[in-house]
């Protein structure tokens, strides 16, 4: 017996041909193609859950410093008359040279990391420029005078034009619904010079065009960028199809609901 010898140009048992190869390859990219974004769509979920998670955390320490302080709602680090250095729930004395190891909340928390939100995080060095903007999201958190939140808590706890006092209203004159916290908009370096601000200075489009909120009672939700405005009012930077310098629906609502003044504070001007 002698062992079988191919002819020339016959191919070995089980080879493939260079045609069923190319057709493999295009199947292989096509299968890549269709499930590549809904990897990015669970990818990006994962961190929209991570970032409400993180918030969730603060509003939690946020109600565990409620009792120990006699219900008081700590100072929201509003930068403006005398008490802008007073300690407040994020920092003591200057944002820029702080961490939020000087906050009220951070003995109830002790993680840096909840500070703020993964994806803002990620952004930090990101190259990429943000509609409309002219500078990089890099650029836009350098400018920034607080760097390690992503949150904001809402100046309805004091008087927006208090000044000589860090005294903050007690959590109980708030309604379970009404809004305490959520994720600033980081197009204006502005909204994060400090740990509060009003409604009006916006929300963030980070998640789906839009971001996570917390309210009162503890619970954490999702809410689109327009939704937001149509109760807040007018945008710094409206949404693709909205208009800015709009006026909210009925008031005080959950996000103006500053005590003192019958429109929650949305006559106060801010």
């Amino acid at each position: 017996m002698y062992p079988y010898r191919r002819k020339a140009g016959e191919s070995g048992p089980g080879a493939f041909t260079l045609i069923e190869l190319l057709i493999v390859i295009a199947i292989i990219v096509i299968l890549a193609a269709m499930l590549l974004p809904t990897l990015m769509k669970a990818k990006y979920q994962a961190y929209e859950t991570e970032c409400q998670n993180n918030l969730k955390q603060v509003i939690l320490a946020e109600h565990l410093y409620w009792p120990d302080y006699k219900e008081f709602v700590p100072w929201p680090n509003w930068a403006g008359g005398n008490d802008a250095y007073a300690p407040g729930w994020a920092y003591t004395g200057l944002a820029e040279t702080n961490g939020p190891q000087t906050g009220l909340l951070w003995p109830y928390v002790k993680s840096a990391a909840v500070y703020m939100c993964p994806v803002d995080v990620m952004r930090t060095n990101s190259t990429a420029v943000p509609a409309p903007q002219q500078y990089t999201y890099a650029q836009l958190f350098q400018q920034r005078g607080c760097q390690f939140i992503s949150w904001v808590c809402n100046g309805a706890v004091i008087d927006w034009n208090q000044i000589g006092t860090s005294a903050t209203y007690k959590s109980t004159v708030f309604l379970p619904g009404n809004y305490l916290f959520w994720e600033a908009d980081e197009r204006s370096p502005f909204n994060l010079n400090d740990g509060s601000s009003p409604p009006s200075q916006g929300l963030t489009t980070r998640h789906n065009n839009g971001g996570n909120i917390a309210a009162f009672d503890g619970h954490v939700e999702y809410m689109k960028y327009v939704k937001y405005y149509s109760q807040v009012g007018g945008a710094i930077y409206p949404a693709p199809g909205l208009l800015g310098g709009g006026t909210p629906g009925k008031l005080p609502n959950n996000f103006w609901c500053y005590p003192g003044d019958p429109s929650g504070g949305y006559a106060e001007g801010y």
